[in-house]
């Protein structure tokens, strides 16, 4: 027989609520310390002082094509969308990858590779293309940036 739906109590997804709770609290402080050290290394900071600092692994895969499988699949796309930098200079950006996790990319530099002339056309496609999605991927930062989340703890007092 059909049973209508209705509201759980509070005490049928007291844990569930206690573990979302959890994961979006370090989430956040795993991007605000992402945001820290994206800061440090823009101040000039050292890349192995600040993952030292942070407790986090440092990853240096040296030159990476965009089907390369030594680097994650988010964090290569990221890579690749990040602003060229400037010769003796790096381009940092972050993002919030799965597990909660804050990645740093810090872009070097950038090597191409020879191309043909029927290449040409392929690699101004691409250009155009990259544009676009780096303006889709600030959009969507912006957007997150500027989301209004607000958990009110004091419900949670009891649990």
């Amino acid at each position: 027989e059909h049973e209508n739906a209705k509201p759980k109590s509070l005490q049928e997804v007291e844990s569930e609520v206690k573990d979302i709770v959890a994961e979006n609290t370090a989430r956040d402080q795993a991007a605000e310390k992402g945001r820290d050290a994206i800061k440090q290394l823009r101040a000039g900071s050292e890349a192995s002082a600040i993952a030292q600092k942070f407790g986090a692994e440092l990853v240096e895969p040296g030159y990476v094509a965009r089907d390369d499988t030594k680097v994650p699949e988010a964090i290569l796309n990221k890579a690749f969308v990040l602003t060229r930098p400037a010769e003796d200079a790096s381009t940092v950006g972050g993002l919030a990858i799965s597990g909660g996790d804050y990645a740093v990319v810090l872009l070097k530099a950038v090597r191409e590779d020879a191309q043909t002339d029927s290449d040409s056309k392929s690699a101004s496609m691409r250009q155009f293309l990259d544009y676009g999605d780096r303006e889709v991927e600030a959009t969507f930062d912006a957007m997150e940036a500027a989301a209004d989340v607000r958990i009110q703890r004091e419900n949670f007092e009891n649990l």
